[in-house]
């Protein structure tokens, strides 16, 4: 048996590693991760994807994960904003920002901070199905406000006023009598 010198398994292995076509690396920045809503809200995620690898990037679909109960996702600011896939890094086109997808909270959502995961898949071709990355998000519900609207606001002084001015008219019209 012919024993191979370790240096040429060293210098195969080297060769056969930089053979390989480059796996495309997806780099995912989520902003805000943390959005904040009242019962009855929608929130929208956005976020920007850059492509770091040297060759197309295929954005093929994406997966929300929420926890608890109440919220209603919807990824299509995704699939209809984004492109089908991103160029090589370094040339125009390796770069989408833009809305991913939007939570809306169902009016009987306790307040309470509710973590989730967004994934989006894809890779190499238009049919690749490999998660290029997941990043953790927070919907933060709040209770409702009690301080009324603005627009109730002023229809409540409205009313007060009005019931003042009809008081003191009535009164002046007395005294005159």
């Amino acid at each position: 048996m012919q024993k191979i010198p370790f240096t040429s398994l060293v210098c195969c292995a080297v060769l056969f590693l930089c053979a390989m076509p480059g796996r495309a690396q997806l780099q995912f920045d989520l902003t805000p991760a943390v959005l904040t809503g009242m019962p009855g809200d929608t929130v929208t995620f956005s976020g920007t994807l850059t492509n770091l690898g040297g060759a197309e990037l295929f954005l093929n679909g994406d997966g929300i994960d929420l926890a608890g109960t109440g919220f209603t996702d919807d990824d299509t600011d995704f699939v209809l904003g984004a492109p089908l896939s991103l160029a090589p890094a370094g040339t125009p086109g390796d770069t989408w920002s833009g809305n991913l997808f939007d939570v809306a909270i169902a009016s009987d959502v306790p307040p309470a901070d509710y973590p989730g995961e967004y994934m989006i898949t894809g890779g190499d071709t238009g049919t690749s199905n490999d998660v290029l990355t997941i990043r953790d998000f927070v919907v933060t519900v709040t209770p409702p406000s009690a301080v009324p609207e603005s627009g109730a606001s002023a229809l409540l002084l409205g009313i007060l006023l009005s019931c003042i001015g009809t008081r003191c008219y009535s009164r002046s019209r007395t005294r005159q009598v």
